[in-house]
């Protein structure tokens, strides 16, 4: 078999910006030449495919350059022979209101945006991301909202994980805890999904 290259492009509270995109270039190119050795499979992390909502000086200007930037990066990506075409972008929900709860520098309209460029430089690959089911507050029309979007998406897989709460976290002081079996309940809905969405793909 080739070897190829995985690129993983998730989002989180952190990030890793400043980076140019001959630099993200090159790395990709380095990354490719240690992919053709005896290592069949190697990653690439990106860390966040876009600018966060609240950076210093953010504003529209900059958010319309670094989409630019993405779109710019993501074409010559695929110029790559030996790029595997997945992308992981961890979603964590699919609900706005539940990302700010989480406290989570993108919402779902910038998420999609990024999905639209990816798919775009890549037609036809593979975006999985990362949900977690019954964060605190969590609402059943949130839940709905998540559940809605990643259909709107499309994955090709869903990593689906229950709200586990754990001690000394901000959200473990927070009300409005989602009893266990709504959690459990919640996260069977979005796996049925996900093995829908993963069956229509393949």
């Amino acid at each position: 078999l080739a070897p190829k290259v995985l690129v993983y492009a998730p989002f989180g509270n952190g990030g890793c910006f400043g980076y140019t995109n001959d630099e993200c270039f090159e790395l990709a190119q380095r990354v490719v030449m240690y992919a053709r050795t005896d290592f069949p499979d190697t990653r690439i992390y990106i860390c966040s495919p876009f600018r966060r909502k609240n950076d210093p000086d953010d504003n529209v200007a900059k958010k319309e350059l670094h989409a630019k930037n993405l779109e710019e990066f993501a074409k010559r990506l695929s110029e790559l022979p030996k790029i595997c075409p997945h992308f992981h972008l961890s979603l964590q929900s699919g609900c706005d209101a539940t990302l700010k709860r989480m406290n989570r520098k993108y919402d779902t309209a910038l998420f999609y945006a990024v999905v639209e460029r990816l798919r775009a430089a890549f037609p036809g690959c593979a975006i999985t991301t990362d949900e977690i089911a019954g964060f605190r507050g969590e609402t059943d029309e949130d839940h709905a909202e998540t559940m809605a979007f990643v259909e709107k998406v499309g994955f090709a897989r869903i990593h689906v994980f229950p709200y586990s709460r754990r001690t000394g976290t901000v959200a473990d002081r927070m009300d409005g805890q989602v009893p266990e079996n709504v959690k459990k309940e919640r996260a069977q809905k979005l796996i049925e999904l996900g093995n829908k969405l993963e069956a229509d793909y393949v």
